[in-house]
């Protein structure tokens, strides 16, 4: 192929504007969306899609039942292990909007207690942390929801200890990993996103790949975020199992 020839089918890099941000896909990352802008940045925008997210899904799911067990008020905790980190703090705000919205419909007292848990970090420190707050709010605790991979087995494990079924304090999740499927198969968590790794993590970042190292432009892709409950989580194990087996054969990475 002729130098003139290859020069005319190279693709070259957009010019749309220049990079003003790349944040590469992480478990961080607010998901369910990331976009891509053909300036070959990758934007995200939390408040807009965590906000809609607990508006239109894991939100109506949790509070619905906490209305179905007659609950008019109590504390909903959101498990933090990042304080002051934008993408976290954005699910902080959007569980705050969505509790403003179904306090002002349906007449209830709900409030959000932002707790710095340390979830992420340590799961030792992380597990006193929740026998004093569990302690501390009683009977006042009506439900929680938690970003860290590790969340739904602390919580569930304290809960249990102090003697609380499934189904009495209202738990949801942002993961479509095992530890909250496996909540969510044994009747702990009501609802979760479905934040697969794969999308999220994998292909962002293929597609990242391409436009600096291929000079391909990116297009928006969504990683997810619809809900998981009780009607669909055999689905998502399976679809979950196949992203597993292929990642072992390939050899990649998920997380």
């Amino acid at each position: 192929m002729s130098q003139s020839t290859l020069a005319s089918t190279t693709r070259r890099r957009p010019t749309a504007g220049p990079i003003t941000r790349l944040v590469y896909p992480s478990r961080n990352i607010p998901t369910p969306h990331t976009w891509i802008q053909s300036s070959g940045a990758i934007l995200t925008k939390p408040d807009v899609l965590v906000t809609s997210w607990w508006v239109k899904g894991v939100k109506d799911v949790m509070l619905q039942t906490l209305g179905s067990n007659g609950k008019k008020s109590g504390v909903i905790v959101f498990g933090n292990p990042f304080p002051g980190n934008d993408n976290i703090e954005a699910r902080a705000r959007g569980m705050q909007a969505a509790i403003d919205v179904w306090n002002s419909a349906n007449g209830t007292s709900f409030t959000l207690d932002n707790f710095a848990d340390k979830s992420d970090a340590d799961a030792r420190t992380s597990s006193g942390l929740y026998q004093a707050k569990v302690t501390q709010l009683g009977t006042n605790l009506v439900a929680a929801a938690g970003v860290a991979t590790g969340w739904p087995t602390i919580v569930t494990d304290i809960l249990s200890s102090k003697g609380s079924k499934p189904g009495q304090i209202v738990l949801g999740a942002f993961r479509a990993d095992p530890p909250a499927r496996k909540g969510l198969h044994d009747g702990w968590i009501v609802a979760s996103a479905d934040e697969s790794l794969y999308p999220a993590g994998y292909v962002t970042a293929t597609l990242a790949w391409q436009y600096f190292q291929r000079s391909i432009a990116p297009r928006d892709y969504a990683t997810g975020g619809s809900v998981i409950d009780n009607s669909n989580i055999a689905a998502i194990d399976q679809r979950e199992s196949v992203i597993t087996n292929l990642s072992k054969q390939y050899g990649v990475r998920l997380s």
